[in-house]
């Protein structure tokens, strides 16, 4: 870990307890805590983008939520502002769509199951059930 001692370490005093800098970036890759040397970029862990090979569905959650799926509050899943039945961070609308929920045995209120009925919707119908929302994610 000779590499690391060339950089400065920020500390935060959080309680009267000292804690390290969880990532330290360094020139050609990026050190992990407990790991030996740095880790390439290209090597370093990250977390996979849901929307991958669906780009045109993520502009579309990106105006239906900003891609949020709960409010404020961190615990309450978001519901649509003008329809109260679309849910989550792809606004699936529970009324339309709950007896395919239920046969996919999917939760639409978690997270990663909103996305995967928004793909199986999306793989089924294409952008049609988000039409409403088209004058935002649609070509300009």
């Amino acid at each position: 870990m000779k590499k690391i001692s060339i950089y400065r370490a920020v500390f935060y005093r959080i309680s009267g307890a000292f804690l390290g800098v969880i990532l330290v970036i360094m020139p050609y890759g990026v050190a992990f805590p407990y790991t030996e040397g740095a880790v390439p970029f290209a090597q370093a862990p990250r977390t996979p983008d849901p929307f991958e090979d669906y780009s045109e569905l993520k502009k579309i959650c990106t105006c239906e939520s900003g891609l949020t799926h709960f409010k404020s509050d961190g615990e309450t899943v978001l519901r649509g502002v003008i329809n109260r039945h679309d849910i989550g961070i792809c606004q699936i609308n529970e009324y339309y769509h709950q007896k395919r929920i239920d046969a996919l045995g999917l939760n639409i209120y978690k997270y990663e199951d909103n996305i995967s009925f928004a793909k199986d919707l999306y793989n089924r119908l294409g952008s049609a059930p988000w039409i409403w929302s088209k004058s935002c994610w649609g070509d300009k």
